[in-house]
Order: structure tokens, then sequence, then C-alpha cells
């Protein structure tokens, strides 16, 4: 068997569908991975118990990042579905250190863009800048690879900047502020057909219709095959 694949932004993306359909939608380029005025990508790599749908649910659920990871308030923001397209937008103020030791406030934002299934990616801007890739492989229906590529605007090394950037990439993959809190929950968490959702949880059932799209008959089974919405789009 052989898999449609292309090469982007530094992976080899290849596309898989269990009815053997062609690619109904392209791979995006990040601007960012061909600019020498960003560093080469810093890459990691964890292995452990989950699904493409709850990694990507997990953003979505905009208070978790208050409670879980301690950020100084809720994200607010919007987001927009547009086919197989999510488009999220969050900023809040935050707050760090300077170099003299200084408190200093700043607006800060992250715009994440879900293109299918697959391919994700988040930009932050703020005292720093820097992109994050979240590239997710499913190993079996239980268990996933996951890759985090960071690249960052090429601060000069050693500048506080710099440090700060670097700073930033272990904040958001270690310790009860990073990804590492996140894995410990979706080790343990049960999914549900129809969860029971406070106000603040964010648009979670909004966000699974719009994944819904990528099953052939729906994550449960009980929805038409995405087969025959193709064969119609295309004639």
């Amino acid at each position: 068997k052989t898999y449609s694949v292309v090469e982007r932004d530094q992976v080899i993306w290849a596309w898989y569908h269990p009815e053997d359909i062609d690619p109904f939608f392209e791979v995006m380029e990040n601007p960012e991975l061909n600019d020498p005025d960003w560093a080469p990508l810093e890459r990691y790599l964890w292995t452990y118990k989950s699904t493409p749908q709850e990694i990507a649910e997990n953003g979505v659920d905009v208070a978790h990042f208050k409670y879980i990871h301690q950020t100084d308030s809720v994200p607010e923001g919007e987001t927009k579905y547009e086919g197989v397209v999510r488009h999220s937008m969050a900023e809040g103020p935050n707050t760090m250190l300077d170099g003299d030791g200084n408190e200093v406030e700043f607006s800060a934002r992250v715009d994440t863009i879900q293109n299918g299934a697959g391919q994700k990616w988040s930009r932050f801007q703020g005292f720093v800048d820097s992109l994050l890739m979240v590239l997710v492989t499913p190993i079996d229906s239980q268990n996933v690879e996951m890759r985090f590529a960071f690249t960052h605007r090429d601060y000069k090394e050693g500048s506080f900047e710099y440090r700060t950037a670097k700073d930033f990439i272990q904040s958001v993959i270690g310790g009860v502020r990073g990804l590492e809190a996140d894995i410990v929950i979706w080790h343990n968490k049960m999914h549900l057909k129809e969860p029971l959702l406070c106000d603040g949880d964010g648009p979670i059932m909004q966000f699974r219709k719009y994944f819904a799209q990528f099953y052939v008959g729906g994550p449960y089974g009980d929805e038409p095959s995405r087969l025959s919405v193709v064969k119609t789009a295309t004639g």
C-alpha cells in the first residue's frame, strides 16, 4: 500500500483515508519556515495515550489555560470555521520580568490554524514572536506520537529576547504550565459523547461538529460516509 505524500514546512505529510479517497485539500505552508530571519526548528517528541481529536479539542477548552496552565487570565477571542479549516484567536494581558528585573505588562496573542485533522500550528505574538507546529501521528486507536516543532525570530544569541524565546519554549512543553500537565489528563480522561459542560468551557460541541467531517461515518459510526459528500462536491 502506498500513500500520497508531500514535503512541506520541513515535514513529510502522508495522506491516509480508510476508503482510499485521494486528498481533497492541500497542506498549507508557513512562510516563517522558509525565512532566513527565523531560527532553525527545535523539535520534541512524546508517545502517550490519546487521539488527534482529543489533542485538538484541548485548545478549545479555553478555561483550562488559567486553571491548568496558570495563565494570568482565561484567554478571550474568537473562532471561525471554513470547511476543513478552523482559525482561532485568543489574546489577553500578560506579565513578565524584563532584563533589569522589572515587571512589564504586554498584550499576548495566539493565532491557531487547524487544516484538517492532521495539520495544526500556533503563532504566538507578544514580547517575542514564535511559531509552533503540532504534529500528531496516530499509532493505533488509543496511542499517538506527538511532535512539537518550534521556531522563533532569529534573535541574537545570548540576548534577552533570545533567552525569553527559549524560556517560552520550555514553558510550553514542561512543568505545570506546559504540555506535560495536559498529558496527565489525556492519559486518564474519558471521552463522553454528550458531556456536561459549563459556561466557561468553550465551544467544544461546535468544534466536535467541525471535526466529525474527518471520520468515515462520523466519530460514532452513525453518519453518512464522507465518500458520498466528496463525490457530490467534485461531480
